[in-house]
């Protein structure tokens, strides 16, 4: 089989060498020919020479093109003799061209030449997180976060614990355990404003389902789009950044369709965070990746939406979003708005955790932790 193959090869590069010899060699002296120009064009200035049997390759090759030379007559041998020739002397040009260029940019190249220096955090030099986001402005609150001024809002995601001391959801053997009616009232908390319709909302609420509205549809402008959201956020007063997002907003609201999505999906929910719970599923199943790094200026604006959206697409739930997630798959089972938040399950979980832990008391086990320190 292999032997067959082989000789229908060769039999394939006789017929071409044999019937469109003149292609081959007009393909290979047209190179050659531009090759030895450039030489003789070097030596006619004085740099290098051109010698005798060189130029009789030249108008050897240019007689191919107006007919003094058969390229049918042309054998295999000659022709490379000739492109051998050509490249051994066009060597010396091609190599003082690269090194040129090497020296180009060496000298012109962006940034530090061939090496850049950064910082973690801008203490001896540009950060490497600022660098980066200048290439991906999404990024943007990220390189402007500072953990050592980092405040609650910013901070971590809480465990368990730190939720529940936050919230004032006691657990003692007293209280014969979890106090679950501060438990549901700190999960209902997580819902958010009730959903009023977009345009009642607040601006970042706005801008948010407008994002996820041209995601959804793989408007090539989404990137751009959430990339202008960050640096907003990042850089700007309040007052020119809410201007800026209301008039990106009115732009995508302009849009006949847009309205009847946020009706669609949204409607269907109670609640501001649980609506934006669903816009965010709705728009990752049909434009693709909406990663929660892209809507990270968020956290520092509403940390309870910024957890419940980030929970979009898990199995299991921070405990600073779950109360909403909870509520969300209530509303999900009935396909329509719940008055009355549903977060039982928020709260079972909890317990069930808490059971695992071994913990009966809240308030020694942060003591207990405090005397490791």
């Amino acid at each position: 089989m292999y032997l067959v193959g082989f000789g229908l090869l060769v039999f394939i590069v006789w017929l071409i060498w044999t019937f469109a010899r003149n292609v081959i060699v007009w393909a290979m002296f047209a190179l050659d020919i531009a090759q030895f120009y450039v030489v003789k064009g070097f030596a006619m200035i004085g740099l290098g020479s051109f010698g005798r049997t060189a130029n009789g390759y030249l108008e050897f090759m240019k007689g191919t093109f107006d007919g003094r030379v058969d390229p049918f007559e042309v054998e295999y041998a000659e022709m490379m003799t000739m492109s051998e020739m050509a490249g051994g002397i066009f060597r010396w040009v091609f190599a003082i061209f690269i090194l040129a260029m090497a020296v180009h940019v060496l000298f012109k190249m962006k940034g530090g030449g061939f090496s850049r220096q950064f910082s973690l955090a801008g203490g001896f030099g540009p950060s490497l997180a600022d660098f980066q986001s200048q290439h991906w402005k999404v990024f943007a609150p990220g390189a402007a976060f500072d953990p050592d001024n980092a405040d609650e809002v910013e901070g971590p995601a809480a465990t368990p614990m730190e939720w529940m001391k936050a919230n004032n959801v006691r657990m003692s053997e007293e209280e014969d355990g979890l106090d679950f009616d501060a438990a549901t009232r700190a999960f209902e908390n997580q819902l958010g404003a009730p959903w009023q319709g977009v345009e009642k909302a607040d601006t970042y609420v706005k801008v948010l389902c407008a994002a996820f509205y041209i995601n959804a549809k793989r408007d090539k402008n989404a990137r751009g789009f959430k990339e202008k959201i960050a640096v907003a956020y990042t850089t700007m007063k309040p007052e020119e950044r809410d201007k800026l997002l209301e008039s990106m907003f009115e732009k995508v609201n302009a849009d006949p369709k847009f309205g009847k999505m946020m009706e669609k999906y949204a409607s269907k929910h109670a609640y501001t965070n649980t609506a934006l719970f669903r816009l965010l599923t709705w728009s990752r199943a049909h434009g693709g990746v909406f990663a929660s790094a892209e809507f990270r200026w968020l956290k520092a604006v509403d940390r309870p939406l910024w957890y419940t959206l980030n929970n979009c697409g898990r199995r299991s739930y921070h405990i600073e979003g779950a109360g909403a997630v909870c509520h969300f798959n209530a509303e999900n089972i009935v396909k329509g708005p719940l008055v009355d938040p549903h977060v039982d399950q928020a709260v079972d979980g909890l317990d069930d955790y808490l059971e695992g832990q071994g913990l009966m008391d809240l308030e020694a086990f942060f003591d207990s932790q405090q005397n490791d320190f």
